[in-house]
């Protein structure tokens, strides 16, 4: 095999140019997507490519440049809205070997760390920097196995009879209505109504999340949401009880996988459980459809290994510092003042929740 061609780009022209080009291998999922960065052309982000004699892309991966705190930090384009951090890698390149040369080229700019999340051990980047980054924390993303049953049917009667009863409860009590959008089918005012649905829900339970802390966040994902993409396709259902919506969730569908991203629930339906009966009717959906695996994604809640039995895949985040200023922002910023940050933010949100209410 020849050898391939590095390229650094900065070039906002040519950032779009490579991201639509590029092309997801089997292995790939869809937050590595070239129309997951479609927003990635803006002055502070680079992306690196590994291109053959052809020309045509065989590695890619994108960075956006963020200064915290007057550190100069390198993430994946996309952050904090993109789930599993990799890279495309169509090659039988090494992985590594190009991973090392964008730390160099990073490194050459002034760039202090790179701060990577969700990393899966399944990543094409996983393994270098498990051994040359440091693990700042590992979580777990549970997921489900449709092919270790025969039918739906067996999936529904695995779950607790608790479970099964209180499904039957929600269809007894009200007039349940289940419905699926695809891609042009959805609409921006649907996504309004399910974020619209998922923030209430945080701010009433207090908790915070990296995506729904920010607008800029939102827009950036009502817009992947509502362009479809031959990378992958763009799932939303919904759950209404007569005519009201009580859950909403937005997903995605790559080969035989289902990504689960937002499930949002209306809390005053709560003693209903809609949320587990929208699970189980997605579940459905996903055997009726061929797909073999479904994926509740990071973070590991506890509602979602009610439904995997503890099955789960370990993701990581991790930094790889360049400098000592890196070393320190990991050290320091991300170890001791980030957590303590979330701490007041969750308070004066809640509080903030309280006083409106």
């Amino acid at each position: 095999m020849r050898k391939l061609i590095f390229n650094s780009i900065t070039s906002a022209t040519e950032i779009k140019r490579i991201i639509y080009q590029t092309e997801l291998n089997n292995q790939n999922n869809v937050f590595a997507s070239g129309h997951w960065h479609f927003k990635s052309t803006q002055p502070n982000c680079i992306s690196y490519t590994n291109t053959d004699q052809n020309n045509y892309i065989q590695q890619a991966i994108h960075f956006k440049i963020t200064n915290k705190f007057g550190f100069s930090i390198a993430e994946i384009a996309g952050e904090p809205n993109t789930q599993y951090n990799d890279a495309i890698n169509n090659s039988s390149g090494s992985v590594d070997e190009f991973l090392q040369k964008c730390l160099e080229d990073l490194e050459s700019r002034g760039i202090d760390a790179l701060n990577l999340h969700n990393v899966k051990e399944d990543a094409h980047i996983y393994k270098y920097c498990y051994e040359n980054g440091h693990i700042l924390e590992k979580k777990h993303a549970p997921w489900i196995n449709l092919t270790t049953f025969e039918n739906f049917d067996s999936f529904f009667t695995s779950t607790s009879k608790t479970t099964r009863k209180v499904y039957r409860r929600l269809f007894r009590e009200f007039d349940v209505q289940y419905q699926v959008f695809l891609d042009e089918q959805i609409s921006e005012d649907l996504i309004d109504k399910i974020i619209n649905l998922k923030v209430k829900q945080l701010a009433k339970l207090g908790k915070s999340s990296r995506v729904f802390m920010n607008q800029n966040n939102l827009d950036d994902l009502k817009a992947i949401f509502t362009n479809p993409n031959d990378d992958y396709k763009i799932f939303v259902s919904t759950l209404k009880c007569n005519g009201a919506l009580v859950s909403g969730a937005i997903s995605f569908i790559k080969h035989d996988t289902y990504y689960g991203y937002i499930v949002a629930m209306d809390d005053e339906y709560t003693k209903y459980s809609p949320g587990n009966a929208h699970v189980i009717l997605n579940v459905q959906w996903s055997f009726e459809n061929n797909l073999d695996i479904y994926d509740f994604l990071s973070p590991a809640d506890e509602y979602k290994f009610k439904w995997t039995k503890n099955n789960s895949t370990p993701v990581f985040d991790i930094i790889i510092p360049m400098t000592l200023r890196g070393k320190i922002f990991g050290s320091v910023y991300l170890t001791k003042i980030r957590p303590k940050l979330k701490i007041l933010y969750l308070f004066f949100a809640k509080l903030l929740n309280r006083n409106n209410n």
